[in-house]
């Protein structure tokens, strides 16, 4: 063993979904708001070539925007004034719809405001959409096209708040609203169900085939934005609650299913209570006993929080700890850096260390009780020692890196506050070191047996409380465990799994250690992400790819990810356990710590991007119309050490009636169970089988949905209201990167870093991956389009009368040339603009003068230069509604010129999923054509599960047998 110290320097849907225009208008070409040259009009070039592309920055957005809460509570860059009010909950009074003026905490009584109408769009538009009443409009009146269903969503919720209980069916997720909790049922965007009304049985949930089950992002960011109350435990230092056991014991629970306390739960007057969960009855100790009044609600209802709000948090004692007998630590973070050859030629190294250093500053002024440690790797394992008393960091080299141990026994851990100037030290000579003497680096990299190394510092320093390990990889590992050998064509496609048994182990022993890895790959050939990047996702971390990196391209938007992606991060430690009413249990978590097995999931971190969606299965047959709970339980320690389980609520109502339940069935959820069951498919790479399957399941669910509910036999393409634009995002999935049928080993790269993703996105990035939106520039636009409508910026608004023309669809034939659009696709912010458009538009959008040609129009760290021009502010607050809802820190505005970007080809065919692709996949005609005459020939052959009989005319023969 070697080692070397140095001392550095309801009613049907009849939609023909893309086969004619929507059902309620014939939409009108779009109209430039600036004149177009009249010379050289020609059509846009489609010739296809690849590239990546870069990053945002949100203090383009608004000015002294310097961190992320300054970010999510500045005020509007826009000319046009909000509302001076916001929304604030008063409990039990508070009605589904919330004012149109807000105050900034809280729902008070409205202040008079008009909302869009007829009388402030301009006549010249003449829009059908200036007589509908958005107030009352609900997603069975809603548009089948996907843009326009999306803004009109949008309109509803700018005049009225989503009621947890009276309002059913949850926004869109692309939607952002105000919530106001009802009935103890918490905010559908923390749990919601895939049915708002749950079968009674099996037989009925089979009849509609479709999955039956959750979505979990227990840390999203809701509306209001105040914080989960936090019940403490009953000590001596915190004001006594009685619905607390005892501090050995914890919060009060069920004593058979042991679900938590929550606002279902049913006091009775001979002081015990009813599990709503397992509807056993428990003796309550006198301690927890207060009066009852005629509703059944105690006396302290109105000051425990945990008999009202649908999620709150209780802090837990030593009893509920990962690991007995140990206390609770701050999270703890390891850089981890390749400072092999290919990593310093390209630039990642150098950006990674400049990453590293602007994120421990962050630590140090957000997360100031959380440590950090510092590693680099070659072909050897180097450790640093960060000492404060050290004017220089000690640098201990380790080349028995299949043998690796620590070589000092303290200060491996620092505090970025006690240890501040030995840390920059310690970067800016490990920089200077990489910049100034380029011959003394080496080739060859042991990656796996780096990350092996930073778990047993984990383990040793810590005894296996986990933490947050980040990583940037240059080139594919090529010494130590889990190198990978240079691959051939044919194993280059044969699996999206790992076929290194190294990297599946060490997921497994990450989980037991509570340790999340992040890989920023940095590489510009080849690396198998399916082996490299497995813990990642198996660990609940992130793999980010930066295709060909160069430091010039790629800098800026490293560091904005390493950074929001440390800023997102809540808790370790975590487990989640879902309870359901008698008659439902778990069939699977889609969790890779336990295998999509029924296992209740370790997650090592927890972010507020976390989801864990979840399928659930009958155990036995529901009661018909009664109340169903679902709690689901996050066990977690906070980033500051403190032990707490987060208890989220919800109901839903069950039935025996196929019209009520295919009513009410939440889409957004449907479409992330079904994904999820896919990937579990795609690990043989077999795409045309599972093409097959999504166009298989589709024409189930609508031969169904005719066969027992519509009874139309007509040629038109007919489903519920709910699911009419279901087939539209799933033939989005079907054009995706990792649905791709290409035996093309350069696209392996990209196809396992999209597999990913969907591993990661949270519900509204999930949607725009999907469904990208375009958001049209070159139009008029009205003075309140595109700004907020309320004053904590949350609600992006649009005029009724401009809701036609800003309705484009994903096709080309949408896309005039000449035009300019703004495109998101839920990482991404793309500028559409050819040689046509005018470049007047262009000026006051982006500062840049008319004589220069677009070719060399630059976005600077791809950031919205401020120009203080109407159109500027409107793109700027359109991007930061965006950055929002996605909850992200940053969004980057990249340009998708023709001809010109080398990356346009890939990023246009991945936005415009309605054509009919180069890859031969069908557009959404074609799709929806397809879905529509294999269910019909389903219903003709008589190839649907039938019901025990039409309810409706049970009722009524059961009329006539009484009478």
């Amino acid at each position: 063993m070697t080692m070397t110290t140095n001392t550095m320097g309801s009613a049907a849907a009849t939609h023909n979904l893309g086969i004619r225009a929507d059902h309620r208008r014939n939409k009108r070409q779009a109209r430039a708001l600036h004149q177009f040259p009249t010379a050289a009009l020609n059509g846009i070039n489609n010739q296809f070539s690849q590239s990546p592309v870069i990053g945002l920055d949100n203090s383009s957005i608004q000015s002294g925007m310097n961190t992320l809460s300054d970010f999510l509570s500045n005020g509007s860059s826009s000319g046009v004034t909000p509302n001076s009010a916001t929304p604030v909950l008063m409990n039990d009074k508070m009605n589904s719809f919330t004012p149109k003026q807000f105050s900034a905490t809280s729902f008070e009584t409205p202040v008079s405001m008009l909302s869009p109408s007829k009388s402030q769009a301009p006549d010249s538009y003449n829009s059908p959409y200036v007589q509908l009443d958005f107030e009352s409009l609900t997603i069975h009146d809603m548009s089948p096209i996907v843009p326009t269903q999306r803004w009109e969503d949008q309109l509803v919720y700018l005049t009225k708040s989503y009621g947890t209980n009276s309002s059913k069916i949850p926004p869109l997720p692309s939607t952002q609203f105000y919530c106001h909790e009802e009935d103890g049922n918490c905010d559908p965007r923390l749990l919601a169900s895939s049915m708002c009304t749950i079968p009674a049985e099996e037989s009925l949930r089979e009849a509609t085939k479709l999955p039956l089950g959750l979505t979990v992002q227990p840390f999203t960011r809701t509306i209001p934005t105040e914080e989960i109350s936090v019940i403490k435990l009953n000590n001596s230092t915190v004001t006594p609650s009685i619905l607390t056991e005892n501090y050995e014991v914890g919060p009060l629970r069920c004593r058979r299913c042991r679900a938590y306390l929550n606002p279902h739960f049913q006091f009775t007057f001979d002081s015990a209570v009813i599990c709503n969960i397992c509807n056993v009855k428990m003796k309550l100790a006198n301690e927890q006993v207060a009066p009852i009044d005629v509703d059944g609600k105690r006396s302290d209802y109105s000051i425990r929080p945990e008999l009202f709000k649908g999620c709150v948090d209780f802090e837990v004692p030593s009893l509920y700890n990962a690991i007995p007998d140990k206390e609770t630590l701050p999270l703890h973070y390891l850089f981890l850096i390749d400072v092999s050859t290919r990593s310093i030629e390209n630039g990642g190294c150098i950006s990674f260390i400049h990453s590293v250093k602007r994120s421990i500053n962050y630590i140090r002024e957000n997360q100031p009780n959380c440590k950090v440690a510092i590693m680099s790797y070659d072909k050897n394992i180097r450790f640093y020692e960060l000492d404060p008393s050290f004017e220089r960091c000690r640098e201990y080299i380790v080349s028995e890196i299949d043998d690796c141990f620590i070589p000092f026994n303290s200060f491996f851990f620092a505090s970025t506050i006690e240890s501040q100037n030995i840390i920059e030290t310690t970067l800016d000579q490990l920089a200077s070191t990489i910049e100034n003497h380029m011959d003394l680096h080496l080739s060859d990299n042991c990656y796996g047996s780096a990350i092996n190394a930073a778990k047993l510092a984990f383990d040793t320093f810590l005894g296996g409380q986990g933490g947050k390990i980040i990583a940037q990889l240059g080139s594919q590992p090529t010494i130590g465990s889990g190198k990978v050998n240079t691959l051939n064509e044919k194993a280059g496609k044969t699996s999206l799994k790992p076929d290194l048994s190294f990297y599946k182990d060490l997921s497994k022993s990450f989980n037991k250690s509570f340790l999340s890895l992040d890989l920023y790959v940095t590489a510009q050939s080849f690396v198998h992400l399916a082996n490299v990047g497995y813990p990642s996702i198996a660990t609940s971390g992130v793999v980010k790819y930066y295709g060909m990196f160069t430091y010039e391209r790629c800098n800026f938007i490293l560091c904005k990810d390493i950074l929001h992606n440390i800023s997102i991060i809540k808790g370790y430690q975590a487990q989640l356990k879902i309870r359901a009413s008698n008659g439902l249990s778990i069939n699977k978590y889609f969790c890779e710590s336990n295998n999509n097995s029924d296992e209740d999931p370790i997650i090592p971190v927890i972010t507020s991007s976390t989801v864990v969606d979840v399928l659930l299965k009958y155990s036995d047959k529901l009661k018909k119309d009664t109340k169903l709970f679902i709690q689901a339980a996050l066990l977690y320690t906070d980033i500051n050490g403190v032990r707490k389980v987060r208890v989220i609520n919800t109901s839903a109502p069950s039935s025996s009636s196929m019209t009520t339940i295919f009513k009410f069935v939440n889409q957004n959820v449907i479409m992330r169970l079904m994904i999820r069951q896919l990937l579990l498919k795609s690990h043989s790479l077999d795409f045309a089988s599972m093409k097959k399957s999504i166009l298989e399941d589709l024409s189930s669910v609508a031969a169904q949905y005719r066969a027992l509910i519509s009874g139309n036999s007509n040629k038109q393409f007919v489903t519920a209201d709910t699911l009419m634009t279901l087939p539209t995002f799933m033939l989005g999935f079907q054009k995706s990167k990792v649905m791709k049928s290409t035996i093309q080993k350069t696209f392996n790269n990209d196809r396992i870093s999209d597999y990913f993703k969907y591993f990661t996105m949270n519900q509204s990035e999930l949607s725009y991956k999907l469904y990208p939106q375009i958001i049209p520039l070159h139009i008029p636009l009205a003075g309140g389009d595109l700004s907020f409508y309320d004053a904590n910026y949350q609600l992006l608004r649009i005029s009724v009368g401009s809701l036609e023309n800003l309705t484009v669809r994903n096709s080309m034939s949408q896309i005039v040339n000449g035009g300019a659009y703004l495109i998101f696709n839920g990482e991404i912010v793309y500028l559409w603009f050819n040689e046509n458009t005018n470049r007047s538009l262009l000026e006051d959008l982006l500062g840049v003068p008319a004589t220069i040609p677009i070719e060399q129009i630059k976005l600077v760290e791809n950031k919205l230069r401020k120009t203080g021009t109407r159109i500027n502010k409107k793109v700027a607050e359109t991007m930061r509604y965006w950055s929002q809802i996605v909850n992200k820190r940053y969004i980057p505005l990249v340009p998708l010129r023709p001809q010109i970007d080398s990356y346009y080809p890939n990023v246009i065919g991945s936005i415009l999923i309605e054509d009919y692709s180069m890859s031969k996949m069908d557009s959404l005609n074609e799709f929806t054509a397809s879905i529509n005459n294999l269910s019909s020939t389903k219903i003709q052959n008589k190839q649907f599960i039938k019901t025990s009989g039409n309810e409706e005319l049970d009722i009524t023969h059961q009329k006539f047998v009484q009478f």
